[in-house]
């Protein structure tokens, strides 16, 4: 946030899972929950501008479920 412009956006995708937390996946990648990403953005004092399903990659030409969000200053 404090790097942030005031009307800065800050846009990501991570790869999701349906637990809590952060998981390292059999993949060796890191698998977070949504509600950790947005408990992490509340925290940090941004706001969620948007959450939304997406495939975030491919692997072995299967899709990878994650999520892009969209954060803004509080």
């Amino acid at each position: 946030r404090r790097v942030l412009a005031p009307d800065g956006l800050f846009a990501f995708t991570v790869q999701t899972q349906g637990g809590e937390g952060v998981v390292v996946g059999p993949d060796a990648r890191l698998h977070h929950a949504p509600a950790f990403i947005r408990a992490v953005a509340a925290t940090a004092g941004l706001r969620l501008g948007l959450e939304q399903e997406v495939i975030s990659r491919l692997d072995a030409g299967r899709p990878v479920p994650g999520a892009l969000y969209l954060l803004a200053q509080g």
